[in-house]
């Protein structure tokens, strides 16, 4: 495709990921009987247009679901990905790290950065923490 043609074809794919996701709105779930490679790869790139260009509403999500008659389900639905990376939750309790433990970790982390290795045997687990490791060490 040519660069000057570009831009009308952006538009195109823009106006059509804006129909899908009005369509998605009103009936929340499509399925799109048996298709065929073409019209499955105009509607993934719908799909992806819309994903790239946060054409979906707040909240949500476009799943796309392959069911076991070759049909297609594309859905919206509620809330962030399973595997998008979420915020830490207000609620989490703060974990304390006795000052020993931080201090040989860091020491533990340079050692490795630099080769020194750790001065504990490895049947012992060789590990950052300072709190377990101690009582081998006598």
């Amino acid at each position: 495709m040519p660069y000057s043609e570009w831009a009308v074809e952006a538009r195109a794919r823009r106006a059509k990921a804006a129909e899908l996701i009005k369509r998605f709105v009103a009936e929340r779930r499509v399925v799109i009987p048996e298709p065929d490679e073409a019209t499955e790869a105009e509607y993934r790139r719908a799909i992806d247009y819309a994903k790239r260009h946060n054409l979906t509403p707040p909240g949500k999500r476009i799943e796309k679901l392959r069911l076991w008659n070759r049909d297609l389900q594309i859905s919206l639905e509620d809330g962030p990905h399973h595997n998008a990376k979420s915020e830490k939750p207000e609620s989490a309790p703060l974990v304390h790290v006795h000052a020993r433990c931080a201090l040989f970790t860091r020491w533990w982390l340079l050692s490795r950065k630099t080769g020194a290795g750790s001065p504990y045997p490895r049947r012992f687990g060789a590990g950052p923490c300072a709190c377990s490791q101690s009582r081998f060490t006598s």
